[in-house]
């Protein structure tokens, strides 16, 4: 399958995997990896199981003579060096897979499968969509936010189950916490199963430390709460956030567990269960 790079996916929305077909749905995030491998996350629709919506994950090696080995006048080192990648992600994609398996809350795993030069693995899509497709542009209304803040509880919980395998999301924001009208579910596992790396995550809700390679169970409970943040007061928290009090008085309530979730030092921040605890309480 593999071809002459990147543009394959593009040029394909169908995924073979052993005997199984995934039609891609949407837009795919799609990483080259020194030129030696191929990853590929994306919404698919499962051919052999009717009306089976997944998240795919796909990871496509090169091998020696391969075209995207050689891309940029690689040689068998070149190729060696992209084998070592696509180990390295065949690792973390089956740490991935696996935590899917454990983590009470996230999809569990519905497809797998292995060659040479490939590993596959699809998770069921939860119902719903995106909080903020589902509710509208922040600020939400009042009668949302009850609804929206029950559910990021929910959502809290499945954290506090990855934190406990001792890896955290890392990359949280509202395109990943899927809601329908009585539930929320947290999409996949993120960044868990990778090395933290300086500025991953997104900028709006980035904790502090993961601008120097710091990320970890902490930066999980900064991300979900500047996401709190914004849905509740229509900004992104920055670096020194107004209290929700000035923005949204009715919501004043939320100042003191979002204000502990938001400190800009890790060790000074509260757990997530804190925040869940806080969060519970503003919105009784």
């Amino acid at each position: 399958m593999l071809s002459t790079g990147v543009d394959m996916y593009s040029r394909r929305r169908e995924i073979r995997a052993g005997s199984e077909i995934f039609c891609v749905r949407g837009a795919a995030e799609i990483h080259a990896l020194d030129e030696g491998c191929l990853v590929l996350r994306a919404d698919a629709r499962q051919s052999s199981v009717r009306g089976r919506e997944v998240r795919l994950a796909r990871l496509d090696a090169a091998r020696v003579g391969d075209p995207l080995a050689v891309a940029r006048g690689g040689d068998r080192l070149g190729a060696a060096h992209g084998e070592d990648c696509a180990g390295r992600w065949r690792t973390e994609l089956k740490v991935e897979a696996r935590l899917h398996d454990v983590v009470s809350g996230l999809p569990r795993v519905v497809f797998r499968h292995e060659d040479a030069a490939s590993y596959t693995y699809a998770t069921g899509m939860p119902p719903g969509v995106a909080v903020t497709e589902l509710h509208g542009r922040p600020p939400l209304p009042g009668r949302v936010l009850h609804d929206v803040l029950r559910g990021i509880v929910l959502v809290g919980r499945t954290l506090e189950g990855l934190h406990e395998t001792g890896r955290a999301h890392r990359a949280l924001r509202p395109e990943v916490l899927l809601a329908s009208r009585d539930r929320m579910w947290l999409r996949d596992a993120g960044l868990a199963a990778t090395r933290p790396e300086a500025g991953e995550g997104t900028d709006a809700y980035r904790a502090p430390e993961q601008m120097r390679a710091g990320g970890a169970a902490a930066s999980d409970v900064y991300q979900l709460a500047a996401i709190v943040y914004h849905l509740v007061t229509g900004e992104a928290p920055g670096a020194d956030p107004l209290p929700v009090a000035r923005l949204r008085p009715d919501w004043g309530r939320l100042d003191e567990p979002l204000a502990a979730a938001l400190h800009p030092d890790p060790e000074r921040r509260s757990t997530i269960d804190d925040l869940i605890r806080g969060l519970t309480r503003a919105d009784g």
